[in-house]
């Protein structure tokens, strides 16, 4: 008992440690080796190198090759095909989806959707097993809604995309359908030249 209230007494007696909050703790002065020698704090390590304790980097680094920049692609329509269980839900969404259109200045084509839902009905036995003229039947209702955007580059769609399909609601599903403007093939511009040269030299 008298050991431990001395220890008690020591500990009461100690000198506190202020520490700040949000502060990292102060480097230690000097740094201590195994064999019991001590070596050049950091403030004099960080003076001898300009004030900085990490050694100066090459005056020149490895120049990495440059990448080729794609072409971006282009996209007359963008369509975006919304269902959902619940028409509320559906219709929130696509509000959002027209408002963040705006916001980025995407043409909004059409969007719309039906009133009446479209409904699957399944038969099936209400017991597990046995009884098999007892059945009951399962109604399945999905509602639709159609967002049609118009000329699009191919970063303004991923922005606007990657956006609307992180804010998701549950019990949505979303299908996107693209239209995109491609250049016609070689082959086929050969034919076509080849038309039209007998074209003109019979007009002339």
């Amino acid at each position: 008992m008298a050991m431990w209230s001395t220890a008690c007494r020591r500990v009461m007696r100690a000198r506190p440690i202020p520490i700040a909050l949000g502060c990292p703790p102060r480097p230690m002065e000097l740094v201590t080796r195994l064999d019991g020698q001590k070596t050049a704090s950091k403030s004099s390590l960080s003076a001898s190198t300009g004030g900085s304790p990490h050694p100066p980097l090459p005056m020149r680094e490895a120049e990495r090759p440059e990448r080729p920049e794609r072409p971006e692609r282009l996209f007359i329509q963008v369509d975006l095909e919304l269902r959902a269980h619940q028409p509320a839900v559906l219709k929130s969404y696509a509000w959002f989806l027209e408002e963040v259109a705006r916001i980025l200045e995407v043409g909004v084509l059409v969007s719309e959707g039906e009133e009446e839902p479209h409904k699957v009905r399944k038969t099936l036995l209400k017991p597990v097993f046995a009884h098999s003229k007892h059945r009951v039947q399962y109604e399945m209702r999905t509602y639709y809604w159609v967002i049609q955007l118009s000329r699009l580059t191919q970063s303004t769609r991923d922005t606007y995309l990657e956006y609307v399909q992180r804010n998701l609601p549950e019990g949505v599903s979303m299908v996107v359908r693209n239209h995109e403007i491609r250049p016609l093939p070689q082959a086929i511009l050969n034919d076509l030249r080849k038309r039209e040269t007998p074209e003109a030299s019979s007009s002339g």
